[in-house]
């Protein structure tokens, strides 16, 4: 979810509706799922960290991840990535954010999405992912 929904060129109206339905829980509320309407039009999704027009995503070269809760049907993890910008993984550029997911038809699926750590408490205190992507 981080990386398919951080990027830009943002997510195409075909690829939302591919992955919509077996994304997101039924208890996702209709804001959280739309994935094309969320930003106007020629904005990304980087909060100003990247300028409009620039293409970026997220990698977990650099990442890294913590469990905030978990219950057997319900888990909150936080995920920390790095910026790739132009093409180039950035040195200082990183994110945070925080999923909740829930078990549902067989499978953990998003149920809603925050910043809860700022990105330097969560890289000080997440475990780095063994392989990024």
């Amino acid at each position: 979810m981080v990386r398919f929904t951080f990027r830009d060129p943002a997510v195409s109206a075909d690829e939302a509706a591919q992955v919509e339905p077996i994304l997101f829980a039924s208890t996702a509320t209709p804001q959280f799922r739309d994935l094309t309407g969320a930003l106007p039009q020629g904005q990304n999704n980087s909060s100003g960290v990247v300028p409009n027009g620039t293409p970026f995503y997220l990698s977990t070269v650099p990442g890294v991840w913590h469990v905030e809760s978990a219950e057997p049907d319900r888990v909150e993890v936080s995920v920390g990535a790095g910026y790739v910008v132009d093409g180039e993984l950035s040195a200082q550029l990183r994110s945070s954010s925080t999923l909740s997911l829930v078990w549902e038809d067989d499978t953990w699926k998003l149920e809603s999405g925050s910043i809860s750590r700022t990105t330097q408490d969560l890289y000080a205190i997440g475990t780095t992912f063994t392989g990024g992507c």
